[in-house]
């Protein structure tokens, strides 16, 4: 079986591309809105520095996505989190809509992990954001449990989706 090409680079947020990150926060008003909030360069500061408690910085990758020179996405994936099999997608925001991205840009991410020790992908998604709630269940997720949740220093209405990867033998 020959293997799938990636069709998507990342590539860390730096202080450098912080404005390519802010831009596709600003294609995202409509999430913003749901938390109260506005996508603001101190946003995406804050969202590059955010960890859970006791989690090691070396095991955040707060990532610009690109296909070809065109950054198309922001996200935000912690590895081994919550637990050491789990990749957690604490955000996945995408530029153009209606292209097709975030599903190739979620089957990318569970075939880059799928040879790691990662056999499970979890996402937190607000109760009230009904778009992404579909979204995440049309590509296989499952919803495991409701929650209140700190999201941003605020408590949100969670529900907590899980994937496992099809892990090659």
């Amino acid at each position: 079986m020959v293997e799938k090409e990636f069709n998507y680079s990342f590539a860390e947020i730096t202080e450098a591309n912080s404005e390519i990150a802010f831009d596709i926060y600003l294609q995202n008003r409509a999430y913003f809105w749901l938390m109260n909030d506005e996508p603001t360069h101190a946003t995406v500061k804050k969202a590059c520095q955010q960890l859970p408690s006791g989690f090691p910085r070396e095991r955040k990758k707060f990532l610009l996505i690109y296909e070809g020179p065109v950054a198309v996405a922001v996200s935000d994936l912690l590895i081994g989190f919550p637990e050491k099999d789990t990749l957690m997608i604490g955000l996945l925001l995408v530029g153009p809509k209606g292209r097709g991205h975030g599903t190739r840009i979620v089957e990318e991410i569970m075939q880059r992990f799928a040879a790691a020790e990662i056999n499970k992908v979890r996402i937190g998604v607000l109760e009230e954001n009904l778009r992404a709630f579909r979204f995440w269940k049309q590509s296989g997720f499952v919803a495991k449990e409701k929650k209140r949740t700190a999201v941003d220093s605020k408590q949100e209405a969670v529900i907590v989706m899980e994937k496992r990867l099809n892990k090659k033998r």
